[in-house]
Parts: C-alpha cells; structure tokens; sequence
C-alpha cells in the first residue's frame, strides 16, 4: 500500500501541482482566481488511515477545474466532518 506522500507525489507528477487555498468562508482559489464550484471536479481520491491510531483518517482529492489538472486536497476523512472544505466537497462530489 502506498502512503499518503508517495500518492501525493505521484499524482504531482502528473500534473496536480498548483496550490490550492481556501479563503475564511471556505472558498477556493489557485493562483490568486477564484474558482468556480460548478466548474471543480474531484478526479480521484485516496483514503488513509493512520498506523498507529485507525480513526486517524485523511482523504486526498486530485482536482480539477474546466478540464485543467489543479493541485490535491487533503482533508480529514469524516463522514459527519464540518469544517468549511469537507462541506465545499461535499457539494462538489
């Protein structure tokens, strides 16, 4: 099973390398534009877990947005999570 870094990594090297930010009110952008939640799309996921502690999750998104490769979200992998990106994706999945 591949970890988490070496997932991210791979996915960087094909074309998911641009920072993602999410602004006070959970808005993304990337390189300064803001992005359009009707034109966002979650290309693939990974789950973890964590070694050491099983209810220590993450999820990776790979991203993209009008058909251009963005970048990859990691968040907490919860399905009851509240913070302002989990809710982002959740809309957009």
């Amino acid at each position: 099973m591949e970890s988490l870094l070496q997932i991210m990594n791979k996915w960087r090297e094909e074309g998911y390398d641009k920072q993602i930010t999410f602004d006070e009110s959970g808005n993304p952008s990337v390189e300064g534009k803001n992005l359009s939640k009707a034109d966002i799309s979650i290309d693939k996921t990974e789950r973890f877990e964590g070694n050491s502690n099983p209810s220590d999750m993450s999820i990776l998104y790979a991203v993209s947005h009008e058909g251009e490769k963005l970048g990859i979200i990691v968040d907490n992998y919860d399905p009851k999570a509240e913070s302002k990106v989990s809710l982002y994706l959740r809309d957009i999945q």
